[in-house]
């Protein structure tokens, strides 16, 4: 009996073992494939081309719109990262059509320069982004530096692995999402791991704070190209965001009928892009919305490494409207 028990055990442990390969070979081809897909391509000068990808929600993701308007800024200024940017969405983009960018710059310095781009489909222009890049060969000889200090969760606290993943928290709730975005919330092969610390079931409808905390972090290794990451975490930042405005409002939720989110504006300014490295550890964001009115809401996020530094901030404005009743 006990060597049956064994050698049930084994096979188990065998068992589990090629699911987990499987699951780590699937997030390391969804990694390269994200990279790649944010990789636009050189038409002429100073003008790219990209594509989309449909993730459910029948519209390009914007987290995807600035991301590759960013490979674009920085394949026309070589030795510089970015350090902050803003950006503006003036139309939906059609996933079926490629996305046009164009970049013009405005200045070159020795320490910065800056770049706009602008976003098009089939000549109709949909974004433009204003963005400043640094040279890290240009950094003071005697920089000023100061934070307002993490103090909470301490290094000793900062346990994300014990924080179910957002496809964990989702999957009891299957049947209630909507068919599309299923192979978003469900996708065990993710590029991205996201632990929500605060997290709201669809089916919840209650009142909260408008705030919420997650753990983030690549799930496969991309190098470490600052640029890249950059550009990573731009496409992760709009994740979650404009929701965060819901939270204070009963019965009101990103999954309810007659809800409209759309994104007006969003900002990065990353302040330790040299640090920042998104495959090597988990990112601590914080999301929180001070005021939401007149059918906009605001919130701002901050990017936290474990050692409490402070990586990134972030502040994006959208549309935040209920077109019927419950």
């Amino acid at each position: 009996m006990a060597r049956l028990m064994t050698g049930a055990a084994k096979q188990t442990q065998n068992l589990v073992t090629r699911r987990a390969a499987r699951q780590l070979t699937g997030t390391a081809k969804q990694t390269q494939s994200l990279v790649k897909h944010l990789t636009v391509r050189e038409v002429a000068a100073g003008r790219f081309q990209g594509n989309s990808v449909e993730l459910g929600w029948g519209r390009v993701y914007g987290g995807q719109t600035m991301s590759q308007a960013l490979d674009a800024a920085h394949r026309t200024a070589p030795g510089r990262v970015v350090h902050s940017f803003q950006a503006y969405f003036y139309r939906p983009g059609r996933t079926d059509e490629p996305m046009d960018f164009s970049v013009e710059a405005l200045s070159d310095g020795r320490a910065l320069a800056c770049r706009r781009v602008t976003a098009s489909q089939k000549g109709v222009d949909i974004f433009s982004m204003l963005c400043s890049l640094q040279s890290a060969s240009a950094a003071p000889a005697r920089p000023l530096e100061h934070q307002r200090p993490l103090t909470a969760p301490a290094p000793d606290d900062w346990r994300p692995e014990a924080v179910p993943t957002l496809q964990e928290r989702m999957r009891p709730h299957e049947a209630l999402l909507p068919t599309p975005l299923r192979k978003i919330y469900l996708n065990d092969a993710s590029p991205f791991v996201l632990r929500q610390r605060d997290f709201t079931a669809p089916s919840e409808t209650g009142a909260s704070e408008p705030a919420t905390s997650s753990y983030l972090k690549l799930a496969a290794p991309v190098g470490d190209d600052a640029a890249l990451h950059a550009r990573l975490l731009a496409y992760i930042s709009d994740w979650g965001f404009i929701s965060t405005a819901l939270r204070p409002h009963e019965g009101i939720s990103n999954y309810a009928r007659g809800v409209q989110l759309a994104t007006i504006s969003h900002g990065v300014t990353y302040h330790r892009a040299d640090l920042l490295r998104l495959d090597e550890d988990y990112v601590l964001v914080r999301h929180r919305s001070p005021s939401a009115s007149q059918g906009r809401g605001f919130v701002v996020a901050e990017f936290f490494a474990r050692d409490g530094t402070l990586l990134a901030s972030a502040q994006q404005e959208g549309v935040v409207r209920v077109l019927m009743d419950k």
